[in-house]
Order: C-alpha cells, then sequence, then structure tokens
C-alpha cells in the first residue's frame, strides 16, 4: 500500500510530475480505504471459499469474512497511524507541536514542546549528540521492534512528555495528533534524506582520511 499511496509511492509520484501535491489527510483516507478494501476482499473471498465446501453455502462465510477482515483493517490503519503520531512526538516533538498550533488550532503545553527528543527512548540534544552510556547503549540495541507501540498503549513513563499528553488525551487529541503526524511526514522525510547525507559524507570523509 505504501508503494502506491505513500509519500513516495507512485500516486503521489504521477501527482507531482503535474504539479499536484497530494494533501496529507488524502493519503491517508486513501490507504484507510484501500487497505480496509483488501483485507475485507481477502477474508471474504477465502471464507467463501470456505463455505462453498460446506453445507452452510458461501453467501454467509463470505459476508463474515468481509466484516472480519474489514474490522481487522481498520484496527491495522488505526494501529499504524497511532505509532506514527507517537514515534514523531518522540522524534520531532516542534515539529509535530507546531503542526498541531497552526494547522488544527490545538495548544500544546510548552513544558512538552521543550523536552528533548527521544532516538531510542534515549534524549538527545539538540545538536543530536545522545546522552548515552555503555549499558543504555547495551540495554537500548535489545529493544522490541514494537516497544513505541506497547508504551504507547501502557503509558509508561519513559515516553516523551509530549507522546504522553497526546495518549492521555482520549481519542480526540489522539486524532488530531495523527493528524498532524500526516502532516509532518514530508518534512520528517527531508530532515531523515538530510540525515543520511550526513552520514554518507562524514563516511566518505573517514574513508579517505584513512586512505591518505
Amino acid at each position: 500500500m505504501d508503494a502506491l499511496l505513500g509519500e513516495d509511492g507512485l500516486l503521489s509520484s504521477l501527482l507531482n510530475l503535474g504539479g499536484i501535491t497530494v494533501p496529507a489527510r488524502t493519503r491517508f483516507i486513501a490507504n484507510t480505504v484501500a487497505t480496509t478494501t483488501y483485507s475485507s476482499l481477502t477474508f471474504g473471498l477465502f471464507s467463501g471459499l470456505v463455505g462453498a465446501a460446506t453445507p452452510m453455502g458461501p453467501l454467509v462465510p463470505f459476508l463474515s469474512g468481509c466484516w472480519m477482515g474489514y474490522s481487522f483493517g481498520v484496527y491495522v490503519v488505526w494501529r499504524s497511524a497511532k505509532m506514527m503520531a507517537v514515534r514523531c512526538a518522540e522524534r520531532y516533538p516542534k515539529l509535530l507541536a507546531h503542526a498541531l498550533e497552526m494547522e488544527f488550532g490545538v495548544c500544546v503545553p510548552r513544558e512538552c514542546v521543550n523536552a528533548p527528543p527521544l532516538t531510542n527512548n534515549v534524549p538527545i540534544s539538540e545538536k543530536g549528540i545522545e546522552k548515552i552510556d555503555d549499558n543504555t547503549m547495551s540495554s537500548s540495541s535489545r529493544k522490541n521492534p514494537h516497544d513505541d507501540y506497547e508504551r504507547c498503549i501502557n503509558y509508561s513513563i519513559s515516553m516523551h512528555p509530549l507522546a504522553l499528553w497526546i495518549c492521555n488525551g482520549g481519542a480526540g487529541r489522539l486524532s488530531w495528533a495523527i493528524l498532524a503526524a500526516q502532516e509532518c511526514q514530508r518534512s520528517i522525510i527531508e530532515l531523515e534524506r538530510d540525515q543520511r547525507d550526513q552520514i554518507v559524507e562524514a563516511n566518505y570523509k573517514n574513508i579517505m582520511d584513512e586512505n591518505d
């Protein structure tokens, strides 16, 4: 789905060639419709094929499978969107807070905005230098890939203050944060590309210095 509807997906690329920018909320809606439709039809067709081999027939299993598939697709979309909002709040708190305030008129507490961002659940300074020791590095390297979502569900104190503020605000605040995170994706991709270019350039300089 991301290959077709994502920030660098086929649809965005075709529209950008024509000078059209796809709004983040439009991409989110299109991704939701595509995901739920795909999962609904997949579950429905499979259930219908199984039902055709039983005395029940294919109709009722197909409808039941479509309902189950649609519910599963909505859960997957909500879960991924929530993880994206939490990750954006932890790594780019000022960017997300700016989108919340400017785009949607949601006031964010200053103590949440001014808290240092997190990388692998570790605070980093404005220059991007991680404040960690060997023990922290060894423990953070063993993090489960689903820690972001688990911390969001459990409202762990290890979360960034902005992410905790969002998750404790109910469905309304979380919904605005999800939309704001969608709006921030283009800027985040540009920031991460710049970071990647800096890493490549630094590695190239190190190789050249070693050869000299």
